[in-house]
């Protein structure tokens, strides 16, 4: 039984590892798969239409929520991977130490919007890797301001990490006639996207 458990799992991950390029290709079908997307495009002609979205929205949801299991799963069982987890401040350690009240808004609004989930899908539709960077920056960004928090230098720890993880949000919202400009306009979108999202 502990064998069949076990194997279980890793029979998932490598299914999932088969499946991505099958994944990737129906996630591009739909567009604007997630509100993340919607609110970095401007573009209207992104919205699904109410037929698609009665069609497909639940049916997203569930792969998402499928996703999100089969990825906590990777992460509690594997070592930690600064490129492709975050390791967030708890809700008690902001409000204990004052750091400012958006990083819990922020924490709650990437978990209810399957953004890690949909990061990790990203990382197979295009020829980025956005996560590992993201949570390259946001590892060494964090760590850098906890260890100033330590020696009594007053620094904002939520602030840090919570910068590290929008610093390139806005290249998710970027459009492909954009590709060359990504490194320009991406700041554009994520200003945006931090506007709308508060």
């Amino acid at each position: 039984m502990a064998v069949a458990t076990g194997c279980l799992p890793a029979f998932a991950f490598r299914v999932l590892k088969t499946a991505g390029s099958y994944i990737a290709m129906t996630i591009s079908r739909l567009s604007c798969f997630l509100p993340v997307t919607r609110m970095l495009d401007n573009d209207e002609s992104c919205a699904p239409a109410e037929e698609d979205e009665a069609i497909y929205g639940q049916r997203r949801v569930l792969l998402l929520a499928i996703l999100r299991c089969l990825y906590e799963y990777e992460l509690r069982t594997q070592p930690f991977a600064p490129t492709r987890e975050f390791k967030l401040l708890n809700n008690d350690e902001v409000i204990s130490k004052g750091y400012v009240p958006e990083y819990i808004h922020m924490k709650d609004w990437l978990h209810e919007h399957y953004f890690y989930e949909f990061m990790r899908i990203a990382v197979d539709v295009s020829p980025f890797d956005t996560l590992g960077h993201i949570g390259g920056v946001h590892y060494v960004a964090t760590y850098m301001a906890k260890q100033l928090a330590k020696v009594n230098v007053p620094i904002d720890v939520a602030l840090i990490s919570g910068a590290a993880l929008c610093h390139d949000i806005g290249k998710y919202g970027c459009k492909k006639n954009e590709g060359k400009r990504v490194a320009y306009l991406h700041y554009y979108y994520t200003g945006i996207f931090c506007e709308r999202e508060n």
